[in-house]
């Protein structure tokens, strides 16, 4: 258990001659900005069961950050409740993979589940991911991020909580989702996509991605697939439902 801003609960840095193997661990930090697990520097981690807990504002689940940087996780349940929080994230080329009976669940506003952040990734098969923030979204993938998750399923019940969203944050970047095998793309709550593909502002070299197949995509309040900006949006269905509430202007693209 850690209390302070920025502390880690498990760190590794630089590459090892093998994975850190990190099992049935039960984790909590108190501290703005603390990751409750993370790495950088190419190291490898793999993470299996237990639980973590972050209670301060910007704090990580998990995070791995830099390039060659990994984090597979399997069978744990991460657990945030403070604002701009996030479960887990693959940042500056880190990777995180989600393996069955990954849990991800934020109350914070503005708390996303997962998320990938300049040129990340996030992929994985059987992750269950619930938010209740407003402005909470359950997948995240910006600055030339890519995430492919199979047989997931991610519901938003806060306003303005797309349950997927692409962001152009710059300009001549792709930003890649692909979801399949069953999963679920749910948002419950006012103004929020099930899926929302944002380019707007100086971007208008900038491409969204996604693609769906045997997926459901549902929007109880909002639209089901949104798209806002001059940037180019590329959406493709196969074998998919989806079901909105509302005109694809009622969206909130913040």
């Amino acid at each position: 258990e850690t209390n302070g801003a920025t502390d880690y609960g498990i760190y590794a840095a630089g590459k090892g001659a093998a994975p850190y193997v990190i099992k049935h661990v039960d984790i909590k930090t108190s501290g703005d900005s603390a990751w409750a697990i993370g790495n950088i520097g190419g190291s490898i981690m793999e993470v299996t069961g237990g639980r973590l807990t972050t209670f301060g504002t910007g704090a990580f689940g998990i995070q791995s950050a830099g390039t060659g940087s990994k984090i597979t996780v399997e069978g744990t349940a991460t657990l945030t409740s403070g604002a701009n929080a996030i479960g887990l994230l693959a940042y500056n080329g880190g990777s995180v993979v989600v393996k069955a009976g990954t849990t991800v669940t934020t109350s914070g506003a503005a708390a996303s589940g997962l998320s990938a952040q300049v040129y990340g990734s996030v992929s994985g098969t059987g992750a269950t991911v619930r938010t209740t923030g407003d402005n909470g979204y359950g997948m995240f993938v910006a600055s030339g991020s890519v995430a492919n998750l199979n047989a997931s399923d991610i519901l938003t019940t806060g306003a303005a909580a797309h349950a997927a969203y692409l962001y152009a944050a710059t300009n001549s970047l792709t930003q890649t989702l692909t979801m399949s095998g069953g999963s679920i793309v749910k948002a419950t709550g006012q103004g929020a996509a099930a899926v929302l593909s944002n380019a707007s502002g100086a971007v208008a070299n900038a491409k969204n991605t996604f693609s769906a197949t045997d997926t459901y995509i549902h929007s109880v309040a909002g639209p089901a697939l949104a798209a806002l900006g001059t940037g180019t949006h590329t959406m493709t269905l196969n074998r998919s439902m989806v079901v909105g509430g509302s005109l694809a202007g009622d969206v909130d693209g913040r």
